[in-house]
């Protein structure tokens, strides 16, 4: 009966009630029988317990315990984008998070379970732009600092700093 249209079914339930009759007695259509049979199976089978957190909160847990992890995904995900050669592991970036620590300014990183980007979060950055994501070629430093690097290398982001020191010195910059 399962390939049949419902107006075949009712046709086929009509010409043959017996068949039916069994099923009719056993699902009555009683109000109160129909909440009988639910309680018992609502009893047998109980409601999965719910979290009070909403599913991007959960997200953002996750993302939080398994920084590594997300951090794999991107590069991956950049790397096919830009055609560059990837070979890092979830292990190798777990390594290098290890320290907690940005290696070019010496703060401590922060990884937060909230949805906004923070400037001292982890960031991988590719040491010489363009050579891809493989090791050896990536370090672990702070969203801020790679994002002043961009495509420019390390000297470029110290001489910027530098100026930026000397122009608070002479009081330019408050």
């Amino acid at each position: 009966m399962t390939n049949r249209t419902p107006e075949q079914q009712r046709a086929y339930r009509k010409r043959r009630p017996e068949v039916f009759a069994a099923a009719d007695a056993k699902y009555s259509s009683k109000p109160e029988v129909k909440a009988r049979r639910r309680a018992q199976y609502r009893a047998k089978n109980p409601p999965p317990v719910r979290s009070e957190l909403t599913k991007a909160e959960q997200q953002r847990q996750w993302r939080a315990k398994n920084y590594a992890r997300c951090l794999f995904h991107r590069c991956k995900a950049a790397a096919k984008r830009k055609g560059l050669p990837f070979n890092l592991t979830v292990e190798h970036i777990e390594k290098l998070l290890e320290p907690m620590v940005c290696p070019m300014t010496g703060v401590t990183l922060i990884i937060t379970a909230k949805g906004d980007r923070h400037p001292l979060q982890p960031s991988i950055d590719q040491i010489r732009p363009g050579e891809g994501y493989v090791i050896g070629n990536v370090r672990v430093v702070s969203w801020i600092y790679n994002r002043a690097k961009g495509m420019d290398g390390d000297e470029d982001v110290k001489a910027f700093a530098l100026a930026l020191v000397r122009q608070m010195a002479i009081g330019n910059i408050r």
